[in-house]
């Protein structure tokens, strides 16, 4: 949380200890105007959560944290919020990023430092604070220990909660990352012009390679949406080239995904957008089902109206029980 390490505020507890101490403690990110984190001493004291504590603190309060911040050192304040008022020693810290921030944690007894702005006389300038004499490690050692509050059910709960939550975002960013690294990398200005308009007859043999690298395989369709020519990897499909010569695209899809189709075309003939793309599940030639992501736009390649290109991907949620529902339908009706 902090650039470096926080030092002991009025000779208690470490920062480290500040979590399970009885004493309320809270940080405030001067950069950013908010309380950064309190711990649940501070919770049970003001009776206010995170949000509401910090739009409780008066303004006199947040000017106290500046002049810390100014004069680059601490001072004793008492903090009023949530009806309760707490007297707290202030210590400044870097938090992460560089940016200011301050540190209020609630004094022990006996153990309130002196107040390092003015005596509050008139005419005069600010006195610097008497030093007190330390106080013996003996006789900090004899105070009794104090227990510090055990943490709530729904806390402990949060806390899993988070870290559970890191775990899958970081699974999550290195497949995008090695998916970015396997990816062929498309070359925008050249594939937009040949979705759109004619290429040239020279252009359109080297631009549709580079566009469809990516998919498994990549059918032209005429007005009747009738299959004109394929393109790809038809096998990792299910489906040879020359039987899917004879078909249709929508009996490649069961009912329920040609409807998926339907609006698809939909989108692309009402709106001016130039691709439409969604997930559908696209049957074999022995009737099993398999997800793709499935970019359908128009084309004027080879007497084609449209281009339908896919990529296989793994079974989403979604889909699981309409997959195992056809699976069942097809071995069915081959009995």
């Amino acid at each position: 949380m902090t650039a470096r390490p926080f030092p002991a505020v009025s000779g208690c507890q470490p920062f480290s200890d500040l979590l399970f101490s009885p004493r309320a403690a809270f940080i405030w990110n001067h950069t950013r105007k908010t309380v950064a984190w309190m711990n649940p001493a501070a919770r049970a004291a003001f009776g206010l959560c995170l949000e509401d504590f910090a739009r409780s603190l008066p303004a006199a309060l947040v000017r106290r944290f500046e002049q810390c911040l100014d004069k680059q050192r601490g001072a004793s304040i008492k903090v009023k919020a949530g009806g309760a008022a707490v007297q707290c020693a202030v210590e400044i810290l870097k938090l992460a990023g560089g940016q200011d921030g301050v540190i209020v944690a609630e004094i022990c007894e006996g153990g309130a430092p002196q107040l390092s702005h003015g005596s509050g006389k008139k005419g005069k300038g600010p006195e610097k604070p008497a030093r007190k004499p330390p106080v013996p490690v003996r006789e900090e050692r004899a105070l009794p220990p104090a227990r510090a509050p055990a943490l709530t059910d729904e806390e402990m709960r949060a806390f899993k909660a988070i870290g559970r939550k890191v775990r899958r975002l970081c699974k999550e960013k290195s497949r995008a990352e090695a998916d970015a690294k396997a990816a062929v990398p498309l070359s925008p200005p050249a594939p937009a012009a040949s979705i759109d308009a004619a290429p040239a007859p020279g252009r359109a043999a080297a631009a549709l390679p580079d566009l469809f690298a990516a998919f498994d395989l990549v059918i032209f369709l005429g007005k009747e949406l009738d299959i004109v020519r394929v393109s790809g990897r038809p096998l990792r499909l299910g489906w040879r080239k020359k039987a899917l010569s004879e078909k249709r695209a929508p009996d490649l899809l069961a009912p329920p995904e040609q409807t998926i189709l339907r609006r698809m075309l939909k989108k692309l003939n009402d709106a001016p957008a130039r691709i439409a793309k969604d997930t559908i599940l696209i049957l074999s030639e022995a009737g099993n089902g398999t997800p793709c992501r499935a970019v359908i736009g128009r084309s004027q390649e080879g007497g084609a109206a449209y281009f339908l290109a896919l990529l296989s991907l793994d079974l989403p949620a979604r889909l699981r029980k309409q997959h195992a529902l056809i699976s069942m339908t097809t071995a069915r009706l081959a009995a």
